[in-house]
């Protein structure tokens, strides 16, 4: 059985961070208490009496203030040395407060700072550098949504969080050569203690005193600090919890199947700049057209568009219902939200009474609650997660009760204990009763035409090979090897036709802790039946040398075939680069240099000569 990673999660005596540490301490076979699972969770907060439930379920605890770099340091200690190492850091420690900002005092500004921006920044500071050593881990950024719409009274704390998503996007590049993944959560309303934290924090008397010129909007003030905890726009935290776990943590940690937070673009892995986690949050306006009691709504539409709306009424019909068909188009992430708690029951319960479910996979009609539990029971085992591929969204009535959603969508699966991806066309007729939208109809059928083997699954077979090399474990690395597979590598005189041969090889060539990126490739089938295909290129690695970071450069073939349904490698040569970069004259180094830096690189087995020492890119 694999260790199980070692997790470190900030701000747990309550809310998220402490629905975060039980939901992941509770995966794999810790539920009862017991460490082996597929996460060991050190749980912090400053005061660790907070944590002494968590202590009793089995989960770690560490006193951790993110705004004492003494305690910061301790903590990381602490935890390196009970577990060896850090695999994922969670910062979600944070703290808000009210008010405008032309009277807020700067002393409270500074303080929401200190825990939301440094603070972060001094926790990643100390945890990094092991994860960077390791050439693997991933740093799990907490955020918001007013990081990119803020709000009314929440000046202070949404240019907190915008920074903290700045910092986000540039970590995420300079953590990536390194092996560490880097992920921010725009979280929405979550139904925590946090509303009355910031009251009970804030001195909010000195906005309804007479000498304040916003006197006169003092309970609008009050009302914004529990804006983000109204009932019906809120998710529980526990909600929060597993969707993050299942979206966030999935794609680096091989917990299941999952879309990973990246996307693949010229041979690279180039991160996503963020996920949501919630669809919608609401705050008090402030502006003079709205009354009092009016809420400015904002919703995500599928595509992460923000759309808002004041009051109960909008500007005009045309925005409200595009509004309406955000929401109803959000439907869908609902019911995916649903099958990630693998509850059947709360699927099952997002249909109404006499809704039909027609699965791609059952040839039974499940009318009633009791069929749709027992199917969901089946499908969940398979940790489905589902992504929408295309998609058409309409209203069916003019009262824009009843609507539709149809089109194809694609299921990350585990299946015999490995991943697979579905796609299928679906269709789902909502009903709104009671105000609540439910599903009616869900029609979901296999693809009748056959589909064309993506050269994108070849090309992505590259990453699967590097990702292999980032655990360490050269059996990992081997087995993606056909039983026949030949490899020829670049600093070896010996053919590896054999497994173990391939297991010594790699034993040796992981201590250099190699991170490889394309930099030329052509991808191709060879066989009409697209089960042979070739990916030949220009490849370099970072390596660890002798305690110093370097990069090599080299040729390579990757021949895959197709067995039983998996590429297999069947061969694989690599080879330096045979021609050194053309002598340029002495006067234009300087702007040669700076035109192509990367011709200063040379691959390893190179004569030790000033020329062939070179590196370049980040180091």
């Amino acid at each position: 059985m694999a260790a199980p990673k070692t997790v470190l999660i900030t701000g747990c005596s309550s809310g998220l961070g402490r629905a975060l540490a039980i939901d992941l301490h509770g995966r794999s076979g810790n539920a009862e208490g017991k460490q082996g699972g597929a996460f060991r969770v050190f749980a912090s907060a400053r005061n660790t009496s907070a944590l002494s439930d968590l202590a009793a379920m089995g989960i770690d605890v560490v006193q951790l203030d993110v705004t004492s770099q003494a305690s910061v340091d301790a903590a990381i200690k602490t935890v390196v040395q009970q577990a060896g190492s850090i695999d994922v850091l969670i910062n979600n420690a944070g703290l808000s407060r009210v008010g405008p900002v032309i009277e807020q005092p700067l002393s409270e500004v500074q303080e929401i700072f200190d825990a939301n921006l440094f603070g972060v920044v001094r926790v990643t500071q100390a945890v990094a550098p092991h994860m960077m050593r390791a050439r693997a881990g991933l740093i799990v950024m907490i955020g918001s949504v007013t990081s990119v719409l803020a709000t009314p009274f929440g000046g202070a704390y949404a240019a907190s969080k915008a920074a903290l998503l700045g910092i986000s996007d540039s970590l995420r590049l300079e953590l990536a050569p390194f092996g560490v993944h880097v992920t921010h959560v725009t979280a929405g309303a979550i139904k925590t203690s946090f509303a009355d934290n910031i009251v009970g924090s804030t001195t909010l008397e000195r906005y309804e005193r007479l000498e304040s010129l916003y006197r006169p909007l003092a309970h609008l003030i009050r009302a914004r600090a529990h804006a983000s905890q109204d009932p019906k726009v809120a998710v529980a935290p526990d909600v929060a919890a597993a969707q993050i776990a299942a979206t966030a943590l999935a794609h680096n940690l091989c917990l299941a199947a999952r879309p990973t937070a990246a996307r693949v673009v010229g041979g690279r892995r180039v991160p996503a700049l963020r996920s949501a986690s919630t669809t919608r949050c609401q705050a008090a306006t402030v502006l003079g057209r709205a009354a009092a009691d009016d809420v400015v709504t904002i919703r995500f539409d599928s595509k992460g568009k923000p759309v808002v709306s004041v009051g109960g009424t909008s500007a005009s019909a045309g925005t409200d219902e595009k509004a309406e068909l955000a929401e109803l188009a959000n439907q869908f992430n609902i019911w995916n939200s649903a099958l990630q708690t693998g509850d059947p029951e709360q699927v099952a319960n997002l249909y109404a009474d006499d809704g039909i479910l027609l699965p791609t996979v059952s040839n039974q009609l499940r009318p009633d609650h009791a069929g749709k539990v027992d199917y969901f029971t089946s499908f969940l085992q398979l940790k489905p997660f589902g992504t929408i591929d295309d998609s058409f969204v309409r209203f069916l009535t003019p009262e824009r009760d009843v609507g539709s959603n149809s089109g194809i969508y694609t299921f990350a699966l585990v299946k015999e204990g490995k991943p697979v991806k579905v796609q299928a066309r679906y269709s789902f007729i909502y009903r709104k009763i009671d105000g609540v939208w439910k599903i009616t109809e869900h029609h979901s059928s296999a693809m009748p035409e056959p589909v064309a083997e993506p050269l994108d699954e070849v090309r992505g077979l590259f990453d699967i090979w590097n990702n292999a090399l980032q655990t360490g474990d050269p059996e990992q690395v081997a087995n993606l090897y056909a039983d026949d597979g030949l490899l020829l590598p670049t600093v070896s005189n010996k053919i590896r036709p054999c497994h173990e041969s391939k297991v010594d090889y790699f034993t040796s060539f992981l201590q250099l802790k190699p991170y490889g990126t394309i930099d030329e490739r052509n991808v191709r089938f060879l066989n009409p039946a697209k089960t042979l295909a070739a990916n030949s290129g220009i490849y370099t690695f970072n390596i660890v040398k002798e305690g110093k970071p370097a990069s090599v450069q080299a040729r390579y073939s990757f021949i895959y075939r197709k067995i039983g349904g998996a590429w297999k490698i069947v061969e694989h040569h690599s080879s330096a680069m045979p021609e050194l970069p053309a002598a340029a004259p002495a006067a234009a180094a300087p702007a040669a240099a700076a035109k192509e830096p990367q011709r200063e690189l040379v691959t390893a087995g190179s004569a030790p000569t000033e020329k062939r020492k070179k590196v370049f890119g980040l180091f």
